[in-house]
Parts: C-alpha cells; sequence; structure tokens
C-alpha cells in the first residue's frame, strides 16, 4: 500500500514537471506570441460582445424615448393647428359679418331712420332675433338678409323676437311678381317657394328676378329671388314658378329689419 502511493505521489510530479517544462518550452520557442495572441483574440471577442449587447439594449431604449417626444411634438401641433383653424374660423366670420354690415350700409334704398340691424339666432330649428320690443321691433316687421326679404317678425318678446321665414309653412301668402311684371301668389311647400297661379300663356324663364307686388304692410319691388324652375302643365289654366333665395338666415351673421 505505501508502495502504491509512493509510486503515485512520483507519477503526479512527474506529470507537473512535463506540463511546467511544455509551457516553458512553448513559451521560450514561440516567444508567447501564440498564447498572447489566443489571449487578445479572447479577450478582442469578449470586448466585442460587451459593446453589441450595450448597444442591442440601449437602441430600444432610444427608440422609446424618440418615441415619446414624437409624440408630444406631434400632439403640440395638434393643439397649434386646431388654435390657428379656430382663429381662422373667427377671422372668416368677422369678415363676413363686416362684408354684409358694409352692403346694408351703402345700399341706397336704406333708411336709417327705418331699419335696424340685428343679430339672427337659431334655437332648435327656430329662427329668432337677438332684439325684441325694448329694440323697437313689432309683429309684422319684415326681416331682410343681404337685401332680400327672408320673413317677418312673428312673435316678440322684450329682448328676442321670432321670425317667421317665407319659406315656412305657417307663413302667410305673398303677392309677388316678376321682373317683366307677372303677377302671382308667393306660397310655401315643404321649405321651398312657389310663385303660383301664374297664368298658362305667360312668358316665364329660369333666372328672372322676383319681387313683391305691394299690399298692406309690405312694400312692392322688394327682392326675394330668382325663378330657378318651372311646373308648367299646357293643359292647365295656370302654371308655377320654383323661386330660389341666393341667401339664407341661417347662415347669415347680422340681419336688417324694416321698423315701421
Amino acid at each position: 500500500m505505501k508502495q502504491f502511493v509512493k509510486e503515485s505521489s512520483w507519477s503526479w510530479r512527474i506529470i507537473t514537471f512535463s506540463v511546467i517544462v511544455i509551457f516553458w518550452l512553448l513559451e521560450t520557442l514561440v516567444n508567447g506570441n501564440w498564447l498572447r495572441s489566443q489571449l487578445e483574440k479572447r479577450t478582442l471577442w469578449l470586448s466585442n460582445w460587451g459593446i453589441k449587447s450595450i448597444q442591442i439594449v440601449q437602441t430600444p431604449i432610444h427608440f422609446l424615448i424618440e418615441a415619446k417626444h414624437s409624440s408630444d411634438r406631434i400632439r403640440s401641433l395638434e393643439q397649434e393647428y386646431s388654435q390657428a383653424l379656430a382663429q381662422l374660423a373667427e377671422l372668416s366670420s368677422l369678415e363676413q359679418e363686416n362684408s354684409e354690415l358694409r352692403k346694408i350700409i351703402e345700399n341706397s334704398d336704406r333708411h336709417a331712420n327705418r331699419t335696424m340691424i340685428s343679430e339672427p339666432i337659431v334655437s332648435y330649428g327656430t329662427p329668432f332675433l337677438g332684439s325684441g320690443s325694448e329694440d323697437g321691433l313689432e309683429v309684422g316687421n319684415l326681416v331682410f338678409v343681404a337685401q332680400t326679404l327672408v320673413g317677418r317678425i312673428a312673435k316678440v318678446s322684450p329682448y328676442q323676437a321670432e321670425v317667421e321665414l317665407l319659406t315656412q309653412q305657417s307663413s302667410p301668402s305673398l303677392l309677388a311678381k316678376t321682373e317683366t311684371g307677372i303677377e302671382g301668389v308667393l306660397k310655401a311647400e315643404n321649405h321651398v317657394l312657389w310663385l303660383t297661379e301664374l297664368p298658362s300663356e305667360a312668358n316665364i324663364s329660369i333666372g328672372q328676378k322676383i319681387v313683391t307686388s305691394g299690399q298692406i304692410n309690405v312694400p312692392g319691388d322688394l327682392f326675394i329671388g330668382k325663378i330657378a324652375a318651372l311646373d308648367h302643365d299646357p293643359a292647365a289654366p295656370v302654371q308655377r314658378a320654383r323661386v330660389e333665395q341666393v341667401v339664407s338666415f341661417y347662415e347669415a351673421k347680422v340681419v336688417e329689419v324694416n321698423i315701421r
């Protein structure tokens, strides 16, 4: 047993010595170049791997940060765009209002002591004016948009007035005529104006102007609109024409009221 242990001990010594000799010879013979190159290669590979790993981790983080900044910038631009649109809409509204006021003031047929300017209001589809009896308005006063007759005052409160448009079914009939003097009765059907009771043989054409003929509380020659279409049955004793108004109470910024 002792002999076996002694032999093993000598064997390990011999192996260890042999390894040391081999490494010494390699270091001496190749001057350590091979070992150093291997170590450098491993070190370089480890360094490159570490850099790539860091880049892989940093890329999505950088992307997320940039995406957040871009999202904030887009929201900021959207807000600025919305504000610009609101300002443009306000300027457009003011420009339209000034244009309509200018037309009213420049109208040579306008009598300042008999008319007033008011703001239209639409509530649940019903047209109103932002003026009332305290401003001198009365039931029956005529309402104009850009010198075009569009309706009459139907109800009046101290600070508001309801307007009955010519296109409303409840609006009373109105005597009107073409620019050539052919008279008829202006009626509303389903919010469409018709000049009815026109003689069948009357020469009426599309584009002719329609004005009032004159009746109680409605002076003559007030512009209403133009003929847009004809409904003529040669066998019928009368014909009718559809009248189109080139303005709208609902789109107007200001209106004019004829005060008696």
